[in-house]
C-alpha cells in the first residue's frame, strides 16, 4: 500500500510517433527506480545516484533471430542509474543463481526492495502475457531442411564409428586375424564369440561404445541446436524457454528435435540375454550401434518398437533407483542430523557440542555466514554503488567509536600495523605497536593477552639475535589472536589480503585517492563483521541438510571406467552411505591416487600437500 503513496515517475518514450511508446528495458528501469524511492524513505542512504551493475544473462546474446554472428552484446546485463542499457534479464536475474539485480538490491537496500520488485515484475509479465499469448507449436519443434540432412549424416555416421570400434576392439584383444579388410556384420560376430565370454572385454567394449556414441550424440545437438531451427528465436516459444532458462533444458529440446541418444543402464549398456542378443529380432552377437541402445530417432518423428523398449529400460531404471533413493536418502538425513543437531554457534563465536566442548574456534575458520558472503569479495561491484553505504557507515563507525559500545575499534589496526612492521623488517616498529596494544588490556580478553605476550618475547629474542628475514611468520592470523566478532577490523586473512591487493591497484591506477580508499577499506571491514554467523546459528543442523539435500538428487549409484574390470569407482548415496553410516571395514573404494603435474613455484609437492589436508 505504501508503494501507491508515491507517483511513478515517467522517462521520455523511445518512440514518440505516431504515439509515444516504452521499451521493455525502459518499462524495468522506471519499474526498479520508483521500488527504490519507496523504500528509501526515511533511510541514511543516498539512492538518487541508482544502482550500477555489470551481469550476465543466460541467454546468448546473438541468439536473437537465430543469427549466431558472434556478436553477444546482449548477453552483458548492464545496469547505470538503475537505467537498463543493455542486457535480458532472464533465469540469472530473477532466478537461484548469484550476483543478478536481484540480489544486487537485497544487498544494498534489504529484502523489503527485493519482495516489491520480484511482485512487480511477475505482475507485469502476467499483464504481459495476457495482451501478447505464448503457445508452443509443432513448427517451434522442426528443423531446416538442410541440418536435418546434416542429421541424417550423422546418424550413418555414428553407425559406421559404431562398426569401426568393433573391429578396433576385436583387434585389440587378439582376435582378428581372419577379419577381411571390410569386415561384415556377420564377420565381425563370428570374430568376437570368445570375446563375449569374458568379462574384462566386454566392459571395455561398453566403455569404448558409450564414450564413442556420446561423441557423436553432443555432436549432432550442437549442430542442430539452437542453430538449426526453422523458427529462430524470439519467435520460437519452445527455444525461448529453454535459452532464458524459465522451463526445460536443451536435453528435453534434443530428444524432441533431435535424437534420444545413448541409453544407459546403470553406466552400462543395455544387457545381453543368454541368447548373446539384446532383444529377440536382433541376430547374435549383433555389434552395431542400434542393438545396444543407440536410439538415433526423436520424439517429433516417432520412435520404433525396439528403441522404445530400451528407452523404457532405462526409464523405469530412473523410476526404481527413485523409489528406493528416497528411503534411503531420508535415512541418511534423518541420522546426520540426530549426530549433528546439538552444534550451534555459541557467543564468543566458537562452534560447541552440547557438553560445550569447542569442535571449531570460528565456524568454518572464518566465522562467515555463508548466505551472507555472496559480496564479500566483489569489491568492483560494491564500490560502484558505494553511494548506498556510504552515510550508513560512517554514521555506525560513529556510534562504534563511542566507549559505552561493544566494540573495539582500535586493536585490530594496531595488530595489522605490527605485523606490516615485521614484514618490511623493522622489528622495533613491530615490538612497539605491540606494546601499545598490550596497554590497551582494559580492551583485551585473556586469551588475546596470552597470545600478545608470547609474540611480544618471540619479537624481544628476534631483534636481540639480529634476525628480522621473514618475521611475520611470528604472527598468527588476526583472527586467531582477536575474535572477529569484538574487535573491528579483525578479518580472515583470505579477505583483508585481496581487499588491500585492490585498494593498492585502484589507487595506482587512480579510480581512487588515497582518502577514498581508506574510507572503502573501512566499510569493508563492518561489511566482513557483518556477515559473521549469529550465535546460536544451529550449524550442525545446517551441515546435516546441506548433505542430506544433494544426496536425494544423486541418481548414479557406479561410475565405470573403460577396460578396467575392478576400478569401478562407488559413487552417489551408496557411497555416503558406506563413508556416514556404516563405516565397514572393507570400504570399496578406499584410496585416491591424486598425480601432482605442477609442484609449485618451490619444486616441492608439499606445498600444495598443506592447502588440501583439510579438505
Amino acid at each position: 500500500m505504501n508503494a501507491q503513496k508515491f507517483k511513478v515517475e515517467l522517462d521520455p518514450p523511445a518512440v514518440l510517433r505516431p504515439r509515444p511508446l516504452w521499451s521493455g528495458k525502459q518499462v524495468l528501469s522506471m519499474l526498479l527506480k520508483h521500488l527504490i524511492k519507496v523504500c528509501s524513505e526515511g533511510k541514511e542512504a543516498d539512492t538518487s545516484k541508482g544502482v550500477n551493475l555489470d551481469g550476465k544473462s543466460k541467454t546468448p546474446g546473438d541468439i536473437w533471430n537465430g543469427r549466431l554472428d558472434g556478436d553477444k552484446e546482449e548477453a552483458t546485463v548492464t545496469f547505470r542509474g538503475s537505467d537498463l542499457l543493455q542486457g535480458v534479464l532472464d533465469k540469472a536475474s530473477f532466478g537461484a543463481e548469484t550476483a543478478g539485480i536481484t540480489h544486487m538490491c537485497f544487498e544494498l537496500m534489504g529484502g523489503r526492495l527485493v519482495s516489491l520488485w520480484l511482485s512487480g515484475i511477475a505482475r507485469l509479465f502476467t499483464l504481459l502475457l495476457q495482451m501478447r499469448g505464448f503457445t508452443c507449436a509443432y513448427e517451434d519443434l522442426v528443423l531446416r531442411p538442410e541440418i536435418d540432412e546434416k542429421r541424417t549424416e550423422l546418424v550413418k555416421g555414428a553407425r559406421l564409428a559404431a562398426k569401426e570400434v568393433a573391429e578396433q576392439w576385436i583387434h585389440k584383444h587378439g582376435a582378428g586375424e581372419e577379419l577381411p579388410v571390410n569386415p561384415t556384420p556377420s564377420a565381425l560376430s563370428k570374430a568376437s564369440k570368445h570375446l563375449f565370454q569374458q568379462k574384462e572385454t566386454v566392459e571395455h567394449f561398453e566403455g569404448l561404445i558409450i564414450g564413442k556414441m556420446k561423441e557423436f550424440w553432443s555432436g549432432m545437438i550442437n549442430k542442430c541446436i539452437p542453430i538449426g531451427q526453422r523458427l529462430p528465436v524470439p519467435r520460437n516459444c519452445f527455444a525461448s524457454m529453454v535459452q532464458t532458462g524459465a522451463k526445460g533444458s536443451k536435453v528435453n529440446q534434443s530428444q524432441v528435435s533431435c535424437c534420444l541418444g545413448q541409453q544407459e543402464l546403470e553406466g552400462r549398456l543395455p544387457p545381453l540375454m543368454t541368447t548373446q542378443r539384446s532383444l529377440p529380432c536382433f541376430a547374435v552377437r549383433d555389434l552395431s550401434n542400434r542393438t545396444r541402445g543407440y536410439i538415433a530417432d526423436r520424439f517429433l518423428t516417432g520412435i520404433r518398437p525396439q528403441e522404445f523398449f530400451f528407452h523404457c529400460m532405462a526409464g523405469r531404471e530412473g523410476l526404481v533407483d527413485t523409489a528406493v533413493k528416497t528411503s534411503r536418502s531420508g535415512y541418511l538425513q534423518r541420522c546426520l542430523v540426530k549426530h549433528l543437531e546439538a552444534l550451534k554457534v555459541s557467543y564468543d563465536h566458537t562452534v560447541r557440542d552440547s557438553d560445550g566442548s569447542v569442535l571449531q574456534f570460528l565456524y568454518g575458520e572464518d566465522g562467515v555466514d555463508v548466505t551472507r558472503a555472496t559480496y564479500l569479495f566483489k569489491f568492483d561491484e560494491l564500490r560502484s554503488n558505494f553511494h548506498f553505504f556510504a552515510q550508513p557507515v560512517k554514521s555506525k563507525l560513529q556510534q562504534m567509536s563511542q566507549s559505552s559500545q561493544a566494540v573495539d575499534i582500535q586493536c585490530a589496526r594496531l595488530f595489522l600495523a605490527a605485523r606490516q612492521a615485521a614484514k618490511d623488517g623493522n622489528l622495533p616498529k613491530a615490538l612497539e605497536a605491540v606494546e601499545a596494544l598490550l596497554n590497551l588490556q582494559t580492551e583485551l580478553d585473556s586469551c588475546s593477552l596470552l597470545s600478545l605476550k608470547a609474540l611480544r618475547k618471540k619479537l624481544r629474542s628476534h631483534i636481540k639475535k639480529g634476525t628480522a628475514a621473514e618475521c611475520d611468520r611470528l604472527f598468527d592470523p588476526i583472527s586467531a589472536v582477536l575474535g572477529p566478532s569484538h574487535y573491528y577490523g579483525a578479518t580472515s586473512e583470505k579477505h583483508e589480503e585481496a581487499l588491500q591487493k585492490y585498494l593498492k591497484q585502484s589507487t595506482e591506477s587512480g579510480q581512487m585517492t588515497s582518502k577514498e580508499a581508506k574510507h572503502f577499506e573501512r566499510a569493508m571491514h563492518l561489511k566482513f563483521q557483518r556477515t559473521l554467523a549469529e550465535p546460536g546459528e544451529a550449524v550442525g543442523v545446517i551441515a546435516a541438510q546441506s548433505m542430506g539435500e544433494p544426496s536425494t538428487q544423486m541418481t548414479l549409484n557406479t561410475f565405470h571406467l573403460a577396460g578396467h574390470g575392478g576400478a569401478n569407482v562407488t559413487l552417489g548415496i551408496p557411497r555416503l552411505r558406506e563413508i556416514i553410516q556404516t563405516a565397514s571395514r572393507s570400504c570399496s573404494t578406499p584410496l585416491m591416487t591424486v598425480p601432482v603435474l605442477s609442484a609449485g613455484p618451490d619444486g616441492k609437492p608439499a606445498s600444495l600437500q598443506q592447502r588440501i589436508a583439510e579438505t
